[in-house]
């Protein structure tokens, strides 16, 4: 299982997700993703809703149904994060290109050095990337100059 959001420019997810802006955020072209997983790897929206799920009450559904419609829910105060989940067999799932990466923000309190390298492995691999700015309540991002 992985999650995946809509959105990358919430501060909450910055601060919960990317170690208080000392992370990075990556975005995938989700058509190149999808197309580029391995069989069998499905996504799911996440409900958000005060309840729990109920789930058993039918004999149709198997475990691996079962499971996916618990991890589908959470409580509705996340609704902010517009996730989605993905499925997929037991152990490491890879996709074949790297082109399914469509940019990668950096956050505002990445240290230079790692920053530096980040832009550099991802310049390589011709993925955009942009730093993040905070200043007060305004939150943008930045492109980084292409390395020559």
């Amino acid at each position: 299982m992985c999650a995946f959001g809509e959105v990358f420019n919430h501060e909450l997810m910055w601060a919960h997700y990317a170690d208080q802006f000392r992370g990075i955020c990556i975005t995938y072209d989700f058509f190149k993703l999808r197309h580029n997983l391995p069989a069998g790897t499905s996504f799911s929206r996440i409900y958000y809703n005060e309840e729990v799920p109920k789930v058993g009450l039918s004999k149709k559904q198997n475990h691996s149904e079962i499971a996916k419609t618990i991890f589908s829910y959470k409580n509705y105060r996340w609704l902010y994060e517009r996730e989605w989940r993905m499925f997929a067999n037991k152990g490491k799932v890879f996709y074949k290109l790297p082109l399914c990466v469509a940019r990668v923000y950096i956050g505002s309190r990445v240290h230079k050095e790692q920053r530096s390298e980040i832009e550099r492995r991802l310049g390589r691999l011709k993925i955009p990337c942009q730093i993040q700015k905070l200043d007060g309540y305004e939150m943008r991002f930045e492109r980084v100059t292409k390395p020559k």
